[in-house]
């Protein structure tokens, strides 16, 4: 088999297909035990020239397989012997094409494999890569910290020089080396760690700052028992709270969070606080430390961190942190009462909105909350509570079943004299404006003997109250005439149908074929069977549809349901 994979890698490099057949061997035998085509083209290397090869290779062919070569690469790299400027060459086009792409991330670690093969490689490779354009810049701390290994003042001696270099980049990739020192120890550690301090005290650079933030915490925690010294250089990146530097940082909170003490998270989880909705790879990772926050029942931070986020002057979305939010509501229904029962408390616009948003993301039956007292630190005062109800009322009125929900938790909570602002509540705007919904649920609760009186109450008050309309339709004067009751829903289909012929296509018209009959109640088409000929099928049209109850108050009284609903919601608000 070897002589066979090294006659067919001769006969390709002759068509220049060679690079075809490397990502073909491959696929076909990488997880096999046989697996020997790095040590074939490393043998082959004498012959061919096995690196001006790969230089050529490009992301963009679609003969071969580039990803598959990469990896042919990294497996031959380590094992062979060429001269530091071809290498360069060939690692710089193989990361220009790559780009970003995390498939390439294995050709860093075989460069290290091959500078331990010789002290001078690194040496070379590093004069170089400082000479070579910006690209090359990505392999020096791999370069740093394999000539390290080999020879530590060498390691120290070069950081001195390149840690003062003008160019961000090479600053970012030394002080990354320094976090990866780990074969550093005594002496070594003390004049890093004094490297660090100046670094912190001089850099400018978001990008570089970021890597600091990491490397300090690295080495302080190797170093240091007490996290005293760390933590101040952890605070002096911070102060500013840069967008790299708070990246950096939820992504040590969210990593290693075992490797931090208290003090260090708490810092930042302070800084964290100061997201703002422009910065979305830190929110996307401050919704992963939520979620971690709430598997440890963490309650308190995760108060103090959303609350911050998401008042001013910060004013994120709650629906920044969907992964959270979906954890909250289909694991954690303790903690969304609670949460949703705090931020209406909370006379802050902003955490109401909040509110109102996270039940908006429930699916299927609407959540249902309660207001738990044993299990708060502080009894509401009776006003505390009237206070909650309202703005249970006017926030969560787009959910009325989990605003009644509430409105009854807190109604069983109140003296007798109070319970009746409840009940007018409950009745006036809810059950007004949702008599299908909440009317059923109202029902269903009334079988619960806490709950029994209060239901059945608020259900003969509505069966009182559409007498009472039924009555009012009678009486012709209160009537509007026909002309202007047809005139108005003419005007108001018409306008529904504007809209629906300038919303974008729904996806269900983007994968079927609409079709539009003109008469009758069936749809045919032909199918054509495996001799090619065409039947003709014939199906009969079914109706499909779904309905949403609309708030009543809305279309009776306009113009005093939005004044009720907003005194609702901003009553007693400071924000």
């Amino acid at each position: 088999m070897h002589l066979d994979i090294r006659t067919e890698l001769l006969e390709a490099y002759q068509s220049d297909s060679a690079l075809k057949l490397i990502g073909d061997i491959y696929v076909r035998s990488a997880r096999k035990e046989n697996y020997i085509l790095p040590d074939v083209l490393v043998e082959l290397n004498t012959t061919i020239n096995i690196f001006s090869l790969f230089s050529g290779a490009t992301a963009k062919s679609n003969e071969y397989n580039f990803w598959a070569v990469c990896q042919v690469f990294v497996d031959v790299l380590p094992k062979i012997q060429v001269a530091p400027s071809k290498l360069l060459e060939c690692l710089n086009n193989l990361l220009v094409e790559a780009g970003s792409n995390a498939g390439l991330n294995g050709v860093f670690s075989a460069l290290e494999k091959y500078c331990e093969q010789r002290p001078e490689y690194p040496k070379d490779l590093l004069l170089l890569i400082i000479q070579e354009p910006e690209c090359s810049h990505n392999f020096l701390n791999n370069v740093l910290v394999s000539g390290g290994k080999q020879d530590p003042k060498w390691f120290i001696d070069n950081l001195i020089v390149l840690t003062t270099h003008s160019q961000s980049t090479v600053r970012a990739q030394c002080v990354m080396a320094i976090e990866r020192a780990n074969f550093l120890s005594g002496e070594w550690q003390s004049t890093i760690w004094d490297m660090l301090s100046t670094l912190v005290d001089k850099e400018n650079d978001e990008v570089v700052k970021g890597r600091l933030l990491r490397a300090c915490l690295k080495v302080g925690n190797k170093i240091f028992t007490d996290s005293s010294a760390t933590l101040k250089l952890l605070a002096t990146l911070l102060k500013n709270n840069e967008p790299e530097v708070l990246f950096q940082a939820s992504n040590l909170a969210r990593i290693e969070p075992n490797t931090n003490s208290q003090e260090i998270f708490e810092l930042f989880i302070n800084h964290l606080q100061q997201c703002t909705p422009d910065c979305q790879p830190v929110l996307d990772q401050i919704d992963y430390i939520l979620v971690d926050l709430l598997e440890a029942n963490q309650v308190t931070i995760i108060d103090q961190l959303l609350t911050s986020l998401l008042s001013e002057p910060q004013s994120n979305s709650i629906n920044a942190f969907d992964y959270f939010t979906s954890e909250l509501l289909t694991k954690y229904p303790l903690y969304r009462d609670h949460t949703i029962v705090s931020w209406l408390s909370s006379r802050n616009t902003k955490l109401c909105r909040a509110a109102e948003d996270i039940l908006e993301s429930v699916v299927g039956d609407e959540a249902k909350i309660e207001i738990n007292l044993p299990n708060k630190e502080v009894d509401y005062e009776v006003q505390e509570l009237i206070f909650l109800a309202k703005k249970g009322a006017g926030w969560l009125f787009a959910r009325p079943v989990s605003a009644a929900s509430l409105l009854l938790s807190i109604y069983l909570k109140l003296p007798t004299s109070s319970q009746s602002q409840i009940i007018k509540l409950i009745f006036d705007p809810l059950l007004l404006s949702y008599p299908g919904e909440l009317g059923r649920y109202l029902k269903e609760k009334s079988s619960v003997d806490e709950y029994s009186e209060v239901c059945l109450k608020l259900i003969q008050m509505y069966e009182e109250y559409s007498t009472n309309l039924q009555h009012a339709r009678e009486c012709k004067e209160l009537n509007a005439p026909q002309n202007n009751t047809v005139a108005y829903w003419n005007e108001f289909n018409n306008s529904m149908q504007k809209a629906k012929d300038e919303a974008p296509k729904s996806i269900f018209e983007q994968l079927c074929t609409v079709q539009h009959l003109l008469y009758g109640n069936s749809s045919a088409f032909y199918v054509s069977d495996e001799t090619g000929e065409h039947h003709r099928s014939e199906v009969q049209m079914q109706s499909i549809s779904h309905s949403v109850e609309m708030p009543k108050l809305h279309i009776l009284d306009p113009e005093g349901f939005e004044l009720e609903l907003r005194f609702l919601r901003t009553e007693g608000h400071t924000q």
